[in-house]
């Protein structure tokens, strides 16, 4: 914990001087190590909150003079979609994502509309939080990667454990002085192999070193054999008017093996509302995606399960599909 909080420190260029804002869950690494662990070593503040509240969010940052924030995309979404201050504050350096995939969308967005860089980054528990991040500005950041490498060892691996040139789809494996050596009496040791902790993520590097994260190999969908990201068919559907959230599961299919469903929480729920936007969602994907990747199945639903740091939980989605639903839910 201490390796990756200084991890953290040297990325995000922490001070005595930064005040960080943190209101997400303390049992979660994010807040734990991120957020708490890091700003002590640097000397810094911490406003504590016990949970996100969208009506003193901004009051909080322009009072505290909050200099950086560690947030979940569920928070950045909810930002974009309150009211705004009369003037965004110049002390606040950065807003960090973490915890879940953060849509492309949402980023550009918020810095178009705020001026504030968002800085999205990948870790995990294993590693004591943060793996890699993209650097702060005037220094490169790509959105959609989640960043390059600090303080430990990346590859993308194959099956058999080897190494992978860029650009090439792979498991991620990683290592370094903040990656766990083993699970405490837990049976899965198989993730520890050769020296490497298999993340179990799936991803890519790109030339520059840059990391692209493709979803959990538990979460592809294999059609006929044919592996789809779920990440890529949600961008491709979320900027369509009148999604508000979507989520793109694979469903039991007795030919393929799985389909791609996607179920989405509309912004208007009539009947007549959700056809055009069923109709709408298909013709755009046929339009923007391979067609194996294209849903075969769209659901509407109220809301969309999710834990404690708003990651979709498809587990219990792909449980919940059909069961949850609303006038005029369709499918095929």
């Amino acid at each position: 914990m201490f390796a990756a909080a200084q991890n953290i420190i040297a990325s995000h260029r922490l001070t005595s001087d930064d005040i960080t804002y943190c209101f997400l869950p303390l049992f979660h690494i994010n807040a734990e190590v991120v957020a708490v662990l890091s700003t002590l070593l640097s000397g810094g503040k911490i406003v504590l909150e016990s949970k996100f509240s969208a009506s003193k969010f901004w009051k909080t940052v322009c009072e505290e003079k909050i200099t950086w924030i560690s947030a979940v995309p569920a928070v950045i979404s909810i930002i974009l979609n309150i009211e705004k201050p009369k003037e965004i504050p110049d002390h606040l350096r950065f807003v960090r994502s973490a915890s879940a995939q953060l849509p492309i969308l949402h980023a550009r967005r918020f810095e178009q509309e705020f001026g504030i860089p968002i800085i999205e980054s990948y870790g995990m528990t294993e590693a004591a939080s943060q793996i890699c991040v993209n650097p702060l500005p005037p220094e490169k950041r790509v959105l959609g990667s989640v960043g390059i490498p600090v303080g430990v060892e990346l590859a993308i691996s194959d099956e058999s454990g080897q190494h992978l040139p860029p650009k090439t789809v792979g498991e991620i494996v990683i290592r370094g002085k903040n990656i766990i050596t083993e699970y405490v009496k837990a049976e899965n040791q198989d993730d520890f192999r050769d020296g490497w902790f298999h993340t179990g993520d799936v991803g890519y590097v790109n030339e520059e070193g840059y990391v692209f994260i493709v979803g959990r190999k538990k979460e592809l969908i294999n059609r006929g054999g044919e592996k789809i990201s779920p990440y890529e068919v949600e961008e491709v559907i979320r900027g369509l008017p009148g999604v508000h959230q979507v989520a793109v599961i694979g469903v039991p299919d007795p030919k393929y093996g799985e389909q791609v469903a996607a179920c989405i929480v509309p912004e208007n729920d009539d009947p007549a509302s959700l056809k055009a936007l069923e109709e709408a969602v298909m013709e755009h994907c046929r339009r923007s995606l391979s067609s194996y990747k294209c849903p075969s199945k769209i659901k509407f639903a109220e809301e969309l399960p999710v834990g404690p740091t708003g990651k979709i939980q498809r587990i219990r989605l792909k449980q919940e599909m059909g069961l949850q639903k609303i006038a005029g839910q369709s499918g095929r």
